[in-house]
């Protein structure tokens, strides 16, 4: 999932998305591709880092930032950008070597 979020949100489509996605990336698509990567890294970071001191100013950022990713969800949702986005969450691996 995180591949294909990465993959949406570069200013540049490459495969496997390019010959699916005509022209720019809707903003709050690619917006929302930046959050869930975000987001992953920092949840990583809070399971594994244990060094690291998080509060509560964290954790409402954290929220803050999941709040924002489900917006541009809804504002995007149904598009064909869309659909093509949550196909590549499921099949990223299979269409990402073509």
């Amino acid at each position: 999932m995180k591949n294909a979020c990465r993959g949406i949100s570069q200013p540049t489509l490459g495969k496997p998305y390019s010959p699916l996605i005509a022209g720019d990336v809707l903003p709050d698509l690619a917006d929302l591709a930046r959050h869930f990567v975000a987001l992953q890294e920092e949840r990583h970071s809070a399971d594994y880092d244990t060094n690291r001191k998080l509060g509560r100013a964290d954790a409402l950022a954290q929220v803050g930032a999941a709040e924002a990713a489900f917006k541009n969800w809804a504002g995007v949702r149904g598009t064909p950008q869309a659909n093509v986005f949550l196909m590549m969450l499921f099949f990223w691996k299979p269409l990402a070597g073509r």
